[in-house]
C-alpha cells in the first residue's frame, strides 16, 4: 500500500469523509502489517518492524518538506536523510518527535542492526535481549512480558502508536505555515 497521502490536495483541503476514509485506510494497513509480524522469525520481526517505523519517519520528513521533488532526493538511501539514524535526528531537530522517542528509535535500530549483521541472532542472544527489554521499560507498561521477544514487539506497537498519525499531523501543520520565511532583516545589498 502506498504511503502518505491519498492524493495532491492537502489535509486541509479534504473533506470530512476523505479525511474519514483516509484514517480508516490508515488503520486497516496498520492492523495488516502487524498481523503479518506474527507469523516472522526472530530476524524478519526486528527487520520489518524497523522498516515500518522508517517509513513512517520518511512520511512525516516527507510531509513536513511540502512533498517535493527536492525532499524525494534528500530521502533517498543514497541522500543524506537516507538512514534511519539521519532520519530520526532530522526528526528530533524539526520537533516532529519527541527527543525520548528518537532515543527508543534509536534502540530498536541497534537491535535492527545486531540481526542484520549477526546470522544466527535471536531474542535470547546478548545484547538484543537486555536491548529488547530495556526498550520495553521506557514505557509505562503494566504487567511486562519477560521474554525478549515480546517486549521488542510490545515496544514497536507503543512506538507505532505514537508515530502512525504523525505524517497526517505534520501535514497538517505545515499547511498552516507561510510559504517561506519572511525576511527582517535587509542584507547591505538590498539598499
Amino acid at each position: 500500500m502506498k504511503r502518505g497521502q491519498p492524493s495532491n490536495m492537502s489535509f486541509s483541503e479534504m473533506t470530512e469523509a476523505d479525511l474519514s476514509t483516509y484514517i480508516d485506510s490508515l488503520y486497516s494497513e496498520k492492523e495488516i502489517f502487524w498481523k503479518s509480524t506474527e507469523q516472522e522469525s526472530d530476524r524478519g520481526l526486528a527487520l520489518v518492524c524497523l522498516a515500518y517505523l522508517e517509513g513512517k519517519l520518511e512520511d512525516c520528513l516527507f510531509e513536513y518538506m511540502d512533498r517535493s521533488p527536492e525532499a524525494r532526493e534528500l530521502l533517498k538511501p543514497s541522500g543524506p536523510l537516507g538512514t534511519m539514524f539521519a532520519r530520526i535526528n532530522m526528526c528530533i531537530c524539526l520537533k516532529i518527535i519527541h527527543r525520548n522517542t528518537g532515543r527508543m528509535l534509536r534502540v530498536a535500530a541497534k537491535i535492527r542492526n545486531e540481526f542484520a549483521h549477526t546470522f544466527e541472532a535471536t531474542f535470547d542472544d546478548s545484547p538484543v535481549k537486555e536491548l529488547s527489554i530495556s526498550l520495553l521499560s521506557e514505557f509505562n507498561v503494566e504487567n511486562k512480558p519477560s521474554d525478549a521477544r515480546t517486549c521488542f514487539s510490545v515496544a514497536m506497537l507503543m512506538l507505532d502508536r505514537h508515530l502512525w498519525p504523525r505524517p497526517m499531523e505534520v501535514a497538517i501543520y505545515r499547511d498552516k505555515l507561510p510559504d517561506g520565511i519572511p525576511t527582517y532583516i535587509s542584507s547591505p545589498d538590498d539598499a
